[in-house]
């Protein structure tokens, strides 16, 4: 939901984004007050999607290996390599789809908002030519996850990371010395994610704190644990402006900074949520829900902002006269619900059976299945930490 608003009000309002992403606004932009609270310090973490992505992947690294962590269960690793592209790739491959369909029927109204807003993030996700079923087809079943092409679904440049992140952190468990010479082939990982990305090589790291945050004690008290996730939500909050100055003295492109702040925070974060903090808010019906629906959502969320939230401002600013903040009010409240909803569906017809799919190719190892039971008594006594 954090970078769904951040890729809608991107759109409309990119002046507000500036701090984030210097590139985002033409020169003919118009400034209004909406423009200033988007910007405001720590308030932006509402709808700063660098942060949740980076969350994402500290969660990616924590999940993908904890059962590995606990059980040194070797063949657990090798059953979510196998199944990791048919997890990803099958949802990615229907989201192209869906984008693709979209724009061949003439829905995605992009071109005359960006008239309206001057968003030059907005008029950088604009398809260059006509739709091609051919180029879609391809970048639905390789393309997004082992190239940098995502011209249908822009969304899914995090994909070719989360993909090859995933295989380094598998690699980095399975061959890694135990104990303190771990300490060694963190180094090499972290040595060998900068070399082959230079500029993200935070976004991998992420992967790499996260499958520690599984070794690490839980926090001692609940202060400890919300100290914890304050920190990395202040973290995740650092921008360009003047208030975090102090932050802008690391050597890095500003690029790199970002990420590397984002995925520190992020880490933070999920080590103080793993011990209590946000816990009544996350096991809350509607935090749940989010949760089943969230990766669906993702990957719907751009063409149903180009073509429904797009269309309903443009319709609402431009034909029936409502101011631009009224307008993208409402465009917001009712594209939410539509995201939602395409969300929903697409998690019970796509989502949910490419995970069985993949299950059902691949199986999980018998410790895997008997620990998610809760009784590997009989198999192997997990590994102490």
């Amino acid at each position: 939901m954090n970078v769904f608003a951040s890729h809608f009000l991107l759109a409309l309002f990119p002046l507000g984004f500036v701090h984030f992403f210097p590139w985002v606004a033409q020169s003919g932009a118009k400034a209004s007050h909406f423009d200033g609270m988007l910007s405001a310090p720590f308030l932006s973490i509402l709808w700063n999607g660098r942060f949740p992505v980076s969350v994402f992947f500290v969660l990616s690294g924590y999940v993908l290996t904890n059962a590995f962590v606990d059980l040194r269960d070797i063949d657990a690793l090798r059953s979510k390599v196998a199944r990791r592209y048919f997890r990803l790739g099958i949802p990615v491959f229907f989201s192209v789809m869906l984008a693709y369909s979209l724009m061949k029927l003439g829905a995605y109204h992009s071109v005359e908002t960006v008239q309206v807003t001057s968003s030059a993030w907005l008029a950088s996700q604009i398809l260059q030519g006509p739709p091609d079923l051919g180029a879609a087809l391809k970048e639905g079943l390789y393309e997004s996850i082992f190239t940098i092409k995502h011209a249908y679904n822009p969304a899914l440049w995090t994909m070719r990371i989360e993909f090859f992140g995933s295989m380094l952190i598998f690699s980095y468990r399975a061959l890694a010395w135990p104990g303190r010479r771990e300490i060694v082939a963190a180094a090499i990982y972290v040595a060998l994610v900068f070399f082959l990305d230079p500029m993200l090589w935070p976004l991998y790291l992420a992967f790499l704190l996260g499958s520690h945050i599984g070794d690490m004690p839980r926090p001692k008290t609940a202060i400890h644990a919300w100290a914890a996730a304050v920190v990395g939500i202040a973290l995740g909050s650092v921008d360009q402006s003047a208030i975090f100055a102090w932050f802008h003295l690391m050597p890095l492109e500003f690029e790199t900074r970002s990420a590397l702040y984002s995925v520190l925070g992020g880490a933070l974060l999920v080590y103080g949520v793993r011990g209590g903090a946000f816990k009544r808010l996350l096991l809350g019906r509607v935090s749940q829900f989010l949760g089943r629906v969230s990766y669906s959502l993702y990957l719907v969320h751009l063409p149903i902002i180009f073509s429904v939230g797009c269309g309903l401002f443009n319709w609402m600013h431009s034909e029936k006269g409502f101011a631009r903040e009224s307008a993208a009010a409402m465009s917001l409240a009712l594209t939410t619900m539509c995201v939602i909803a395409v969300a929903w569906i697409f998690e019970r017809l796509v989502d949910s059976p490419a995970i069985r799919f993949s299950k059902a190719i691949f199986r999980p190892s018998p410790i895997a299945r008997l620990r998610k039971r809760g009784s590997t008594s009989d198999v192997a006594e997990p590994t102490p930490r």
